[in-house]
């Protein structure tokens, strides 16, 4: 099964170019941790963490099912199967985050309409990891920023 992720090379965020490799690495969990929180905070909101826009409502006949289990709300969280597969891994230039294989991989797939087969659902679109040639909305993007400066000035000082 496919893989459904976005990497983020730490250079997109700050000058790698003289900071060692244990500060990276700090960088490296310290982003991921908080991209995955602002991932899931904008998701519960019910808005695109790449876009930023507000999620369409769930259709009536969803939204009579869903609120059997969870809030009949537009919030990815059906089981909360799929979300908690949301998961970040780091690689040589920066961090990789998305869901990694299994059936939740093809619900993820379906739901950013990463290819041709999930354009192809009815699921409507409720992306939350951007595809390879876009990125996160700014907010999350600027937040990022702050805190990879923040680790190297600590590290710095």
């Amino acid at each position: 099964m496919a893989k459904i992720t976005y990497k983020l090379k730490l250079k997109d965020l700050i000058d790698v170019k003289n900071i060692n490799r244990d500060t990276k690495k700090v960088i490296k969990d310290e982003v991921g941790e908080l991209l995955l929180d602002l991932i899931l905070k904008d998701t519960a909101n019910q808005r695109s963490a790449v876009s930023g826009q507000k999620w369409k409502g769930l259709s009536k006949e969803y939204k009579k099912i869903k609120s059997k289990v969870a809030p009949g709300v537009a919030n990815l969280e059906l089981t909360g199967d799929m979300l908690d597969a949301l998961d970040i891994k780091p690689y040589r230039d920066g961090i990789e985050i998305g869901v990694f294989g299994g059936e939740d991989a093809l619900k993820a797939e379906n739901h950013n309409k990463f290819t041709a087969r999930s354009l192809k659902t009815s699921l409507p679109k409720r992306q939350f990891i951007p595809k390879k040639d876009e990125t996160f909305r700014k907010g999350i993007k600027k937040e990022l920023v702050k805190l990879a400066k923040e680790i190297v000035d600590e590290d710095n000082s």
